[in-house]
């Protein structure tokens, strides 16, 4: 044999075993992991600040220990490979008396990742808000500049401050309420500033609602600067005949005064379930979610309409019944009087396709006490069972008509961990949405995948990739096992959309983590 053939050989050798790793199993969907990398603490949170062309970053933050504040690292990985290029500690450099500031939270804002940090001045009774950007490289650009000021009688409160990033990504709203007596109106300090740091504007806003009736359910802010905020209001004596208990209303208010916008919510004698809300081109609000004919948590069908700001009208509002098959699926073994209401699901996603239809997405989800006492001592201890079923998919035209409904059944199970390694990472590409999950390896061999086996065991958990198309079509496809001591565990709240084409994933053990790509077909 010549030594060209050797060579040739080894180098297809080495190929070969490359894109093994790469393609778990026959037949499954293609993951490119990078390599395993020690954790610096044993208590690691992750967060992906953004995607460039010279890689993406993600922060890596240590819990705190008993006076020891964490460290927090920023790293780059090659978003072709997902190996590591840097990883480097970031360092707070203000100092007040003896004191540094506060980490918040390593942003993306216009081109650049933006370290937020903040300072309790009890002197002043304020929390100061400060910002530093960073290049691409994890080098700070600049020093720590100092951006707002908020009124705050305790440290604690930091736990109130707000970030809202705009639609582009160029601006950033930081926002604070310090309720000083629950049965005023609510009083809220917002910030609005670029991606330099220069404060555009800011104002305190008094809206007409008591503070203990007060809740943000969502948020947004336009590329102009304008903010919209989706507001949950407890009613305080419901006076209508089926007894509302919360109402919702969209408040906004522009760059330039602090007199706000105010638009209600209103089904008749429907409840609002659960809702969300967008913008469409004309910066008019969409407003879309369930609806209960009984209110009490369940969901009956879904509900769409837009708000003409103009006219100050809510126009095109469409109420859609769940098709009573759909619904019983999800019902087996109870009794039923009149319509069958779903349980428990929470909404996450109001997607906004380009050809202007919409869908809404919801993952049932629920926790339930268990209490023992024991008998000799008297002492009560409790477990919590965290359960995250299926996903439904409600497909809507642009008008909120409903076209059709999809479910992807699964059913994942665990105790004192809050769920952390259950639900699921969404992606969307093009009118095809993903979800990838833990699930039980006994169901990538399920011909019935309505039976779904129990996810109750980590350990002997695969992550799985179901895509929905835009017929509605269902499918599954495992992203492979990993059945060496050690595995790594799938961690769906790491993990995120990267691009158009791709999901970040991250794996992790107890003292390894490791990052992948899954593309979207």
């Amino acid at each position: 044999m010549t030594v060209f053939l050797k060579h040739y050989l080894l180098l297809t050798g080495l190929v070969l075993f490359f894109l093994a790793r790469s393609y778990s199993q026959s037949g499954n969907a293609p993951v490119n992991w990078g390599g395993e990398i020690f954790k610096p603490s044993s208590s690691t949170a992750f967060r992906v600040i953004g995607n460039w062309d010279e890689g993406v970053l993600m922060q890596t933050r240590t819990s705190s220990k008993l006076f020891s504040a964490g460290k927090t690292f920023i790293q780059r990985f090659d978003n072709m490979t997902m190996l590591p290029q840097f990883n480097k500690e970031v360092v707070l450099e203000t100092t007040k008396g003896s004191k540094t500031l506060d980490y918040q939270v390593l942003e993306r804002l216009g081109g650049n990742p933006v370290l937020f940090a903040t300072y309790f001045n009890k002197d002043k009774d304020k929390i100061e808000l400060y910002g530093r950007r960073y290049d691409l490289e994890g080098e700070p650009v600049n020093k720590e500049k100092k951006i707002a000021e908020f009124n705050a009688t305790r440290k604690s409160q930091l736990e109130k401050l707000n970030f809202v990033q705009s639609v582009d990504s160029n601006l950033m709203l930081a926002f604070y309420s310090e309720r000083f007596d629950k049965y005023e109106n609510e009083k809220i300090d917002f910030t609005l500033f670029n991606q330099e740091l220069d404060t555009l504007w800011s104002r305190n806003i008094e809206f007409p609602y008591k503070g203990k009736n007060f809740n943000i359910h969502r948020s947004l802010v336009d590329s102009e600067g304008r903010v919209f905020l989706l507001i949950k209001i407890q009613n305080e004596k419901p006076q209508d005949r089926i007894g509302q208990e919360f109402r919702y209303s969209v408040v906004t208010f522009g760059p330039d005064t602090s007199l706000i916008e105010d638009y209600e919510i209103n089904l008749d004698d429907k409840f609002i379930s659960d809702i969300d809300f967008s913008l469409n081109d004309s910066h008019n609000v969409i407003c879309s979610g369930f609806y209960s004919e009984e209110g009490a948590g369940g969901v009956s069908g879904t509900f769409y309409l837009k708000v003409d700001r103009a006219t100050r009208m809510v126009t095109g509002k469409t109420l859609t019944a769940f098709d009573r098959d759909f619904a019983l699926g999800f019902m087996e073994g109870r009794r039923l009087r009149g319509r069958p209401e779903l349980t428990d699901f929470k909404l996450d996603h109001f997607i906004t396709f380009t050809d202007g239809t919409h869908a809404l997405i919801a993952e049932q989800f629920l926790i339930d006490e268990v209490c023992y006492q024991d008998f000799r001592t008297g002492m009560i201890s409790c477990n919590y069972l965290y359960y995250f079923n299926n996903i439904i998919v409600v497909k809507m035209d642009g008008e909120g008509q409903v076209q059709w409904t999809a479910d992807i059944p699964k059913y994942q199970e665990s105790t004192n961990d809050g769920g952390f390694y259950s639900s699921y990472v969404f992606g969307q590409s093009g009118n095809n949405l993903y979800f990838v999950f833990n699930d039980n390896e006994k169901n990538q061999s399920e011909k019935d995948k309505s039976k779904v086996n129990p996810m109750t065991n980590l350990r002997k958990a695969v992550p799985v990739m179901a895509k929905i198309t835009s017929e509605g079509r269902f499918t599954r496809r495992s992203l492979g096992t990993d059945n060496k001591k050690g595995r790594f565990t799938f961690a769906p709240g790491y993990s995120t959309q990267l691009s158009s084409g791709s999901i970040l994933l991250l794996g992790e053990t107890s003292n390894k983590y490791r990052v992948g790509i899954v593309g979207l077909d």
